[in-house]
C-alpha cells in the first residue's frame, strides 16, 4: 500500500486508507492513543498485527507512505 497523507489537525482518530469487506483486512491510521501512523492488518478479520511509526506526524506535512505485508512470513 502506497499514499499521500497530510493532517490539518491531529485531535482524533483518522482513517487514511484501508481495505475492509466483512471485517478490516488493513488499513492506516493516525492513531489517537499512540499519536503515530498504524498500519493494521488482519488474516483472520479479528486479530490485529500493528506496525507504528517511530515519531508522531505533525499538522501541515506531507507524508509520502508505504506499507508492505507478507502474510506467509
Amino acid at each position: 500500500m502506497t499514499c499521500w497523507a497530510y493532517f490539518d489537525a491531529l485531535a482524533t482518530q483518522q482513517h487514511v486508507i484501508g481495505k475492509r469487506f466483512a471485517t478490516a483486512e488493513w488499513y492506516l491510521e493516525h492513531s489517537l492513543a499512540d499519536t503515530r501512523l498504524a498500519f493494521k492488518v488482519s488474516n483472520d478479520g479479528t486479530v490485529l498485527t500493528t506496525a507504528l511509526w517511530s515519531a508522531a506526524p505533525s499538522t501541515a506535512t506531507w507524508y509520502f507512505v508505504h506499507c508492505f505485508y507478507d502474510a506467509g512470513r
